[in-house]
């Protein structure tokens, strides 16, 4: 999966700013729903992925286990995992949010031959949160789910992207009320939603 989100989050980046005038990122967002809609899903997918990760630190152990008993079947031409695809995936297990770390490289390489992709982020990050405070779904909807977790990973990628980082006072990123929405009014405006 992370091979695919590499190459196809960036793209959805660039075109989202492409379809835009310059320094509009709120406007990609609001004007192609459809494709903001996949790529909230794909953030939604990367956060998940890295936190069912870091819950599981014994992965990393039961893989080592796995490659280490890998060796000493290597006459054997029906392995699904070769030697070169365990040292990938042995190195992608090795950070501790390795699907975010992935995604944020594939941005950052994207936003050297393309710089509107940070406005891109920064203004998805600030439509989220707009969608968020002014409670456009029912307080118990699972989109909100899907638009706190869209936000919190356009906001930290923005932050692996970007050399002055999302808490920079001169960031685009609404970062103080992203951080009032997750700290002090997620309680009162999610009452059904649980922290995960």
């Amino acid at each position: 999966f992370s091979k695919d989100l590499e190459s196809i989050l960036p793209k959805l980046l660039v075109f989202l700013g492409k379809s835009t005038p310059a320094g509009e990122g709120h406007r990609a967002v609001t004007h192609n729903t459809g494709i903001a809609r996949r790529l909230a899903e794909a953030l939604e997918f990367v956060l998940l992925f890295d936190q069912a990760k870091m819950l599981r630190p014994e992965v990393q152990n039961d893989f080592a286990f796995y490659r280490r008993a890998l060796s000493k079947h290597t006459h054997d031409h029906e392995l699904t995992v070769r030697d070169d695809d365990a040292s990938f995936i042995s190195l992608f297990l090795a950070n501790p949010v390795p699907m975010l770390q992935t995604i944020a490289k594939a941005v950052s390489t994207a936003h050297a031959d393309y710089p509107d992709v940070s406005k891109v982020l920064a203004g998805f990050a600030n439509v989220m949160v707009g969608l968020l405070k002014t409670g456009a779904f029912d307080a118990s909807d699972r989109t909100n789910v899907l638009l706190l977790r869209a936000m919190v990973g356009s906001a930290l990628i923005y932050d692996h992207t970007e050399p002055a980082g999302v808490f920079d006072k001169t960031s685009p990123v609404y970062i103080l009320s992203i951080s009032k929405l997750l700290t002090t009014d997620f309680d009162t405006r999610f009452p059904s939603l649980k922290r995960e």
